[in-house]
């Protein structure tokens, strides 16, 4: 198991402000069109690729597949997710992707801050317009990418925020 433990942001100060962090996790993958993630049916979430006036969908595919540019933000999504392999009939786990937002205030419940999840692959037009990926490198990863994204968290004066995202 590897834990990704990223103290985001820490107010020293002694007002509050707004903050909106993620994890940017690019996780190899054997073939992504060849993979299915479970853990999102349900959830609601904002797709980026379809126009604001959309609002929120809710997923109703109990495993989702990449076949096609995807970016979508879950929100307030479970904490866990598990990456998994399609071979011929056989689903093969790779991966299990969970995820946190901790505060060091005590007003929330065990310290956790709902957090959201970002679902992205450029696929094939926009992998060849980022200059620092190889035009089929879209094929070879997923993100899934924990943080607070879909609103503004507000900080309190001596707060701390930590992320964190383990995969095993």
């Amino acid at each position: 198991e590897m834990c990704i433990r990223d103290r985001m942001i820490s107010n020293d100060d002694s007002v509050s402000f707004g903050i909106q962090a993620l994890l940017h996790s690019y996780i190899a993958v054997p073939a992504v069109d060849q993979i299915s993630l479970d853990g999102y049916c349900g959830c609601q979430y904002l797709d980026k690729l379809l126009p604001s006036s959309e609002g929120t969908q809710k997923e109703e595919s109990a495993l989702v597949t990449i076949d096609r540019e995807v970016d979508r933000i879950y929100l307030y999504s479970d904490s866990s997710s598990t990456i998994k392999v399609n071979q011929l009939e056989d689903l093969l786990h790779i991966l299990q992707v969970s995820h946190a937002a901790h505060s060091s205030k005590q007003h929330h419940p065990n310290n956790k801050i709902q957090n959201d999840c970002v679902l992205w692959n450029p696929w094939v037009d926009k992998c060849r317009s980022i200059a620092d990926l190889e035009d089929e490198a879209y094929l070879q990863y997923v993100c899934v990418e924990p943080g607070i994204v879909s609103s503004v968290y507000n900080i309190e004066p001596s707060e701390t925020v930590v992320l964190e995202q383990c995969l095993k």
